[in-house]
Protein backbone atom coordinates (compact mmCIF):
# COMPACT_ATOMS: atom_id res chain seq x y z
CA UNK A 1 0.00 0.00 0.00
CA UNK A 2 2.89 2.17 0.82
CA UNK A 3 4.69 1.61 -2.74
CA UNK A 4 1.58 2.55 -4.23
CA UNK A 5 1.15 5.92 -2.40
CA UNK A 6 4.61 6.52 -3.41
CA UNK A 7 4.09 5.61 -6.62
CA UNK A 8 0.88 8.10 -7.09
CA UNK A 9 2.11 10.93 -5.33
CA UNK A 10 5.48 11.05 -7.39
CA UNK A 11 2.84 10.58 -10.61
CA UNK A 12 1.32 14.09 -9.71
CA UNK A 13 4.20 15.62 -10.09
CA UNK A 14 5.52 14.20 -13.40
CA UNK A 15 2.16 14.55 -15.20
CA UNK A 16 0.68 11.46 -14.86
CA UNK A 17 -2.18 10.21 -16.06
CA UNK A 18 -5.28 10.69 -14.11
CA UNK A 19 -5.17 13.80 -12.11
CA UNK A 20 -7.61 16.35 -12.35
CA UNK A 21 -6.76 20.07 -11.76
CA UNK A 22 -8.29 22.55 -9.75
CA UNK A 23 -7.20 25.79 -10.05
CA UNK A 24 -3.81 25.58 -8.72
CA UNK A 25 -3.93 22.63 -6.73
CA UNK A 26 -4.38 18.72 -8.15
CA UNK A 27 -5.80 15.26 -7.08
CA UNK A 28 -6.63 12.19 -8.55
CA UNK A 29 -8.99 9.18 -7.83
CA UNK A 30 -7.32 5.53 -8.51
CA UNK A 31 -8.66 2.06 -8.44
CA UNK A 32 -5.93 -0.44 -7.11
CA UNK A 33 -5.45 -3.28 -5.88
CA UNK A 34 -5.68 -1.84 -1.86
CA UNK A 35 -9.02 -0.34 -2.58
CA UNK A 36 -9.81 3.39 -3.75
CA UNK A 37 -6.90 6.23 -3.39
CA UNK A 38 -7.06 9.59 -3.69
CA UNK A 39 -3.80 11.11 -4.03
CA UNK A 40 -3.18 14.62 -4.04
CA UNK A 41 -0.09 16.95 -5.43
CA UNK A 42 2.20 19.10 -3.18
CA UNK A 43 3.81 22.17 -3.98
CA UNK A 44 4.34 22.98 -7.01
CA UNK A 45 3.83 26.37 -7.89
CA UNK A 46 3.54 29.94 -6.22
CA UNK A 47 0.38 29.59 -5.53
CA UNK A 48 1.29 26.65 -3.61
CA UNK A 49 3.40 28.25 -1.49
CA UNK A 50 0.97 31.21 -0.95
CA UNK A 51 -1.20 28.77 0.66
CA UNK A 52 1.52 27.02 2.73
CA UNK A 53 2.14 30.85 4.29
CA UNK A 54 -1.07 31.55 5.69
CA UNK A 55 -0.59 30.06 9.06
CA UNK A 56 -3.32 31.57 11.08
CA UNK A 57 -5.29 28.63 13.12
CA UNK A 58 -9.22 28.45 11.63
CA UNK A 59 -11.45 26.11 12.19
CA UNK A 60 -11.90 22.73 10.62
CA UNK A 61 -15.44 21.60 8.79
CA UNK A 62 -14.97 19.19 11.91
CA UNK A 63 -14.28 21.70 14.59
CA UNK A 64 -10.38 21.42 15.22
CA UNK A 65 -8.53 24.06 14.64
CA UNK A 66 -5.71 23.83 12.02
CA UNK A 67 -4.02 26.01 9.34
CA UNK A 68 -5.86 28.30 7.49
CA UNK A 69 -4.02 27.62 4.40
CA UNK A 70 -3.99 24.13 4.22
CA UNK A 71 -8.02 24.24 5.06
CA UNK A 72 -8.45 27.02 2.39
CA UNK A 73 -6.82 24.23 -0.46
CA UNK A 74 -9.01 21.77 1.03
CA UNK A 75 -12.57 23.39 0.53
CA UNK A 76 -11.15 24.27 -2.70
CA UNK A 77 -10.55 21.26 -4.11
CA UNK A 78 -13.86 19.95 -2.66
CA UNK A 79 -15.38 22.76 -4.63
CA UNK A 80 -13.56 21.55 -7.46
CA UNK A 81 -14.90 18.62 -7.60
CA UNK A 82 -13.08 16.18 -5.19
CA UNK A 83 -14.88 13.27 -4.08
CA UNK A 84 -15.88 13.76 -0.43
CA UNK A 85 -17.68 11.95 2.49
CA UNK A 86 -17.29 8.63 3.91
CA UNK A 87 -16.86 5.61 1.30
CA UNK A 88 -15.56 8.19 -1.62
CA UNK A 89 -12.09 6.40 -0.98
CA UNK A 90 -10.63 3.94 1.00
CA UNK A 91 -6.89 5.65 1.10
CA UNK A 92 -6.15 9.15 0.84
CA UNK A 93 -2.13 10.01 0.22
CA UNK A 94 0.07 13.38 -0.45
CA UNK A 95 3.35 14.64 -0.63
CA UNK A 96 4.08 18.06 1.56
CA UNK A 97 1.05 20.33 0.98
CA UNK A 98 -0.87 17.29 -0.42
CA UNK A 99 0.21 15.53 2.76
CA UNK A 100 -1.88 18.06 4.40
CA UNK A 101 -4.95 18.53 2.51
CA UNK A 102 -4.88 14.83 2.71
CA UNK A 103 -4.76 14.70 6.57
CA UNK A 104 -7.82 17.37 5.97
CA UNK A 105 -9.47 14.64 3.91
CA UNK A 106 -9.32 12.32 6.19
CA UNK A 107 -10.47 13.85 9.78
CA UNK A 108 -13.34 14.50 7.34
CA UNK A 109 -13.90 11.29 5.71
CA UNK A 110 -12.43 8.87 8.20
CA UNK A 111 -10.27 6.59 6.40
CA UNK A 112 -6.73 6.17 6.49
CA UNK A 113 -3.88 8.71 5.28
CA UNK A 114 -0.73 7.88 4.35
CA UNK A 115 1.49 11.17 3.98
CA UNK A 116 5.26 12.21 3.10
CA UNK A 117 7.04 15.15 4.16
CA UNK A 118 3.70 16.71 5.40
CA UNK A 119 3.81 19.73 7.08
CA UNK A 120 2.44 20.52 10.22
CA UNK A 121 -1.63 20.81 10.45
CA UNK A 122 -3.14 20.92 13.50
CA UNK A 123 -2.85 23.67 16.28
CA UNK A 124 -0.54 22.71 19.30
CA UNK A 125 -2.93 23.96 21.92
CA UNK A 126 -6.42 22.82 20.79
CA UNK A 127 -7.50 19.14 20.35
CA UNK A 128 -7.10 17.26 17.14
CA UNK A 129 -8.86 14.21 15.41
CA UNK A 130 -7.49 10.45 16.21
CA UNK A 131 -6.69 9.56 12.53
CA UNK A 132 -5.60 6.24 11.06
CA UNK A 133 -2.21 8.01 9.81
CA UNK A 134 0.90 6.63 8.19
CA UNK A 135 2.81 9.37 8.21
CA UNK A 136 6.93 9.05 6.64
CA UNK A 137 9.15 11.74 6.34
CA UNK A 138 13.07 11.76 5.45
CA UNK A 139 15.70 12.39 8.14
CA UNK A 140 16.67 15.60 6.44
CA UNK A 141 13.62 16.90 5.12
CA UNK A 142 12.57 20.36 6.53
CA UNK A 143 9.41 20.84 6.17
CA UNK A 144 7.88 18.21 8.58
CA UNK A 145 9.07 20.48 11.23
CA UNK A 146 7.14 24.02 9.72
CA UNK A 147 5.10 25.59 10.32
CA UNK A 148 7.03 26.76 13.85
CA UNK A 149 6.02 26.06 17.40
CA UNK A 150 1.94 26.62 16.99
CA UNK A 151 1.74 23.45 15.58
CA UNK A 152 2.00 20.00 15.67
CA UNK A 153 2.19 16.49 14.22
CA UNK A 154 -0.32 14.01 15.70
CA UNK A 155 1.19 10.84 14.53
CA UNK A 156 4.76 9.70 15.24
CA UNK A 157 6.68 9.28 11.60
CA UNK A 158 8.15 6.79 10.09
CA UNK A 159 11.82 8.54 9.29
CA UNK A 160 13.45 7.02 6.19
CA UNK A 161 17.45 7.82 6.86
CA UNK A 162 19.92 8.16 3.78
CA UNK A 163 23.04 8.87 6.16
CA UNK A 164 24.21 11.79 4.54
CA UNK A 165 25.34 13.37 7.76
CA UNK A 166 23.20 17.03 6.83
CA UNK A 167 21.60 18.64 9.19
CA UNK A 168 18.64 19.64 6.79
CA UNK A 169 18.61 19.05 3.21
CA UNK A 170 15.91 20.92 0.94
CA UNK A 171 16.27 17.99 -1.73
CA UNK A 172 15.73 15.06 1.16
CA UNK A 173 12.19 16.88 1.04
CA UNK A 174 11.77 15.92 -3.06
CA UNK A 175 8.88 12.70 -3.70
CA UNK A 176 11.56 11.27 -5.70
CA UNK A 177 13.37 10.98 -2.80
CA UNK A 178 10.92 9.30 -0.92
CA UNK A 179 10.41 6.48 -3.46
CA UNK A 180 11.87 2.94 -2.44
CA UNK A 181 13.74 0.65 -4.27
Amino acid sequence: MIKTCEQLCYDSYIGGTGFVEVSDLSYGLFDTLQGRILCIRGSENALNWLRNVRAVPWRTCGGHIAHKGFIRAFQALCSGGMPTGKGACDIVTGHSLGGAIATLYAEQAGCKVVTFGSPKVYFRFAPAPVLDHIRITRDDDPVPWIPGMFYSHRTEATVRKDNDHHLLQIEDHFMKGYLTK
